[in-house]
């Protein structure tokens, strides 16, 4: 069964009068995400799987290059590897892990720092994410559906 057109027009009516300030949608998303994982924003849940390793390269590399050295070689992993193997998995010349330099010269921990640079890594791919629905679908409001699910 088909949607009709009727059906499919009043609730696309419904969507434009709930999210007609898209700024405040996003911004309600944002809070909503930030409530819904406050335990991993604040620390109280822990890194699985594949985290804890990347958490301590990065914090290698960052505690490095924050002294003015660029880390070519780790000397940690099994009696040496190249640094630059265990970045790839976020890019190795990633600009994004100057956020977690600034969180840390703030007076965050590193620990913090490395959240709160996941979960601004995570909204600026979402918004990128929204540019390119908004290009491919031509309408504001689906892409933010299509954003948000």
């Amino acid at each position: 069964m088909t949607p009709s057109k009727n059906n499919t027009l009043k609730i696309k009516s419904i969507f434009q009068n709930f999210f007609k300030p898209l700024p405040l949608a996003f911004i309600f998303s944002f809070f909503l995400w930030c409530f819904c994982f406050k335990t991993f924003l604040f620390n109280r849940s822990h890194l699985a799987f594949d985290a804890p390793p990347s958490y301590d390269h990065i914090k290698f590399f960052i505690d490095n290059f924050m002294r003015g050295v660029i880390p070519l070689w780790d000397y940690n992993e099994a009696y040496g590897a190249p640094n630059s193997f265990f970045l790839r998995r976020m890019g190795e010349f990633n600009p994004f892990y100057l956020l977690i330099v600034i969180y840390r010269t703030t007076g965050l921990s590193h620990t913090h720092s490395y959240l709160l640079f996941l979960a601004s890594y995570f909204f600026v791919g979402m918004l990128g994410f929204y540019c390119l629905a908004t290009k491919l679908f031509n309408d504001k409001i689906i892409a933010f559906i299509h954003t948000s699910c």
